[in-house]
């Protein structure tokens, strides 16, 4: 017999998201089951932010409903076993990239010492093993970018949300940075990100165009 295909871990249908008045993207309709990679393309202005900060629970939508592994998401807070990685990275500038790393950890429930050694090796996976006592604001945008990426990566996600991770990164960490989050896709997870490079988006699995689902006056 034909093994039943896996259930979607995010169901999206019928998002529509408007900001300033202005409706930015509707009728988003979207499955995304696991060991996928899943790109999110379009112009700026055209909501890419918007619709992974709906997807991964942190904003609301306008219209439609997001569902995580068949629970709907009530937006204000990530599902578990999701981790994101957004614009502006959301560090804290007064501490080092490890301590960074460790917050999430230990707030999820890892002891000290496992908090420590999670995020060193995360951060190391990124090349970033002689950063991991330097305070964010020592490092260079590239260097926070990755330590951001570290953060969600260290938590062991099912579902990666990344927007634009590797826009600050030079070929060389490019590639690098996308190895480690492809995995989460290659062990069984999924990741969608949103993405300028079209290199980065020829990479993935599928490409959802915003530019295609621009309101019809725009």
């Amino acid at each position: 017999m034909t093994p039943a295909p896996a259930s979607p871990l995010l169901e999206a249908s019928g998002l529509r998201v408007e900001r300033g008045g202005r409706v930015l993207f509707a009728g988003i309709d979207l499955l995304v089951h696991p060991g996928e990679r899943i790109a999110v393309t379009g112009p700026s202005g055209t909501g890419k932010t918007s619709l992974l900060s709906v997807l991964a629970g942190l904003a609301a939508a306008e219209a439609g409903t997001v569902s995580r592994s068949g629970t709907r998401v009530v937006p204000g807070r990530l599902p578990d076993g999701t981790a994101a990685v957004l614009q502006g990275f959301g560090l804290v500038a007064l501490l080092t990239a490890a301590e960074n790393v460790e917050i999430g950890l230990r707030a999820a429930g890892l002891s000290p010492r496992a908090a420590m050694q999670a995020a060193s090796d995360a951060l190391a996976e990124l090349g970033l093993a002689e950063h991991v006592n330097h305070l964010v604001q020592e490092l260079s945008g590239g260097q926070q970018q990755r330590v951001a990426v570290a953060r969600a990566l260290a938590a062991k996600p099912e579902l990666l949300i990344a927007d634009e991770p590797t826009a600050e990164q030079d070929a060389v960490t490019r590639e690098l940075v996308l190895a480690r989050m492809f995995a989460v896709a290659t062990d069984g997870g999924a990741i969608v990100l949103a993405t300028h490079d079209p290199e980065v988006a020829a990479r993935c699995d599928r490409v959802i165009s915003l530019a295609r689902h621009l309101p019809t006056h725009a």
